[in-house]
């Protein structure tokens, strides 16, 4: 049943979010049916991509598969972006949450009321939609109106070296 929530959650979730970004944007995710091991929510701005990946993106993650450990992240591409982006950490941890470092340049466990998808009341949550809808929505663009101008700003230096 979870999968099934989780699915059409994702579907609404990427329909909605396009809607409000707009075309210069790119919202992807994966997920299987199976097991939520490699699960994602991503979006990057399309003038953030080289060779068809992406520079930079940020977006939703679940820490292995544990249904109980959502999280935020920003992250670079690593084989192209060697240094970390300080000024994303900084940033968002100024001006949206304090977030923590490893391999993404800045991550945060998605509020408590919404982490553990296998809570009765989250689960209640993912079933109605609306309120889980509106919550990731709201975050995802609180975290864009952070860092995209630096990932913009970012982005120009490796267009020159490419």
């Amino acid at each position: 049943i979870i999968n099934r929530l989780v699915n059409k959650l994702l579907i609404k979730l990427e329909e909605e979010l396009s809607a409000i970004l707009g075309l210069e944007w790119e919202v992807e995710y994966s997920f299987d049916d199976n097991a939520f091991d490699g699960w994602y929510f991503c979006i990057f701005k399309k003038k953030w991509l080289r060779n068809e990946q992406a520079l930079y993106d940020f977006g939703l993650r679940i820490e292995g598969k544990k249904l109980n450990g959502f999280y935020f992240y920003a992250i670079r591409n690593t084989d192209v972006m060697k240094k970390p982006l300080n000024a994303v950490n900084q940033a968002l941890n100024e001006q949206y949450k304090k977030g923590r470092k490893a391999v993404s340049d800045w991550w945060q466990y998605v509020d408590h009321d919404y982490r553990n998808w296998t809570h009765d009341e989250t689960l209640v949550k993912l079933y109605r939609q609306e309120e889980m809808i509106t919550y990731l929505i709201e975050q995802f663009i609180k975290i864009k109106t952070v860092i995209e101008p630096i990932i913009d700003e970012e982005v120009k230096k490796y267009s020159e070296i490419m």
